[in-house]
């Protein structure tokens, strides 16, 4: 079975490759590689952004091989490597 990541870890550990499940808030700024202790500033920008979750018909997913993040609308059949609403974040 696949392994989400524990939110609470803050081990540098590298993320598993494969799970089930992906938690938007806390995984997604780690696969972007934002480390929570030396970027904590970053991390909690970031995290308090992506509680508010995903625009409708989008979801998160992550590629096996390289352990990266990618978004799909399940509507339009889109997939994008950048978060939906990446221009929020520049």
């Amino acid at each position: 079975m696949a392994e989400a990541l524990d939110p609470d870890d803050d081990s540098d550990a590298e993320p598993a490759s494969d799970f089930a499940e992906v938690d938007l808030a806390s995984d997604y700024p780690r696969l972007l590689g934002v480390d929570r202790k030396r970027e904590a500033e970053l991390f909690n920008v970031l995290s308090i952004h992506l509680k508010g979750g995903l625009p409708e018909g989008w979801s998160i997913h992550v590629e096996e091989e390289r352990s990266a993040a990618y978004f799909w609308n399940e509507v339009s059949g889109q997939s994008s490597w950048t978060h939906p609403d990446h221009q929020v974040f520049q």
